[in-house]
């Protein structure tokens, strides 16, 4: 009988050690790993809508089966749901292959990069940093509410707004769009995006930083960022206003 608790109490200890021997290339790489997945899920996401709104708009691609089975003379119903499957299946599997053959594997690895080269360093000294700042002006131990709260404050206020203007520069600047392009993006999207941020990071950060020792905070939110990252990476390639459109 194998059991996880031994391997995974390896890894941690290995990667607790390596967050201590090596904190910036650590955080680097795991920034690196955990948002080029994110954008990988924000493309599944993307094909996952798309093959939506083709069964939406062409219900009769699913239909033909239908006709089929009423062209043909069956008894057995069972064969007839056996067909049935089989059609759906293969013309699911067909579009799952066109999709595959146009995942964007430059845009997963721009996203990344954006994770391992920004928000990795960052990262790593931001929350540092954070932590040593407000703990100067604030005891932790005497006002622990406070203390939570001006961290929280302080990182959606001045970390939010630098981190969303940064990813979409980043992956505007990376498909080779101009400076005027990147005014127009962020004119667009910067503020609802912002703000849909900070919603999602508030209650992650307050139980982050209440229950998550300094040197792994950077690792929650890394772990958070899988999901943030799908979010920015599907608002950075279609727009906020066509998001809300596909959600209509």
């Amino acid at each position: 009988m194998v059991h996880v608790g031994g391997p995974w109490r390896s890894f941690r200890a290995r990667y607790q050690a390596w967050l201590r021997d090596y904190p910036l290339l650590t955080n680097m790489v795991q920034s690196f790993l955990l948002w080029t997945l994110g954008n990988a899920l924000s493309q599944i996401y993307e094909s996952y809508t798309s093959l939506a709104s083709v069964a939406m708009a062409q219900p009769e691609l699913l239909g033909e089966m239908e006709i089929l089975d009423s062209n043909e003379n069956l008894q057995n119903s069972s064969l007839i749901d056996v067909r049935r499957g089989i059609y759906k299946m293969g013309v699911l599997s067909a579009y799952l292959s066109s999709q595959l053959h146009q995942f964007d594997f430059s845009r997963s690895i721009t996203s990344g990069l954006y994770g391992g080269l920004f928000l990795g360093p960052v990262g790593n000294l931001w929350y540092k940093g954070l932590d040593f700042s407000v703990s100067k002006m604030l005891n932790p131990k005497t006002l622990p509410f406070l203390f939570l709260l001006a961290k929280v404050i302080l990182d959606i206020c001045i970390f939010g707004p630098v981190h969303v203007t940064v990813y979409f520069t980043w992956m505007k600047v990376a498909k080779g769009a101009s400076l005027d392009e990147v005014k127009s993006k962020l004119i667009d999207d910067f503020l609802p995006t912002l703000i849909a941020d900070s919603v999602y990071w508030i209650p992650i950060q307050i139980l982050n930083f209440r229950f998550v020792p300094v040197p792994l905070q950077l690792t929650v939110v890394n772990v958070a960022c899988i999901f943030e990252c799908a979010g920015l990476s599907f608002l950075s390639q279609v727009g906020w206003s066509h998001a809300q459109e596909a959600h209509m």
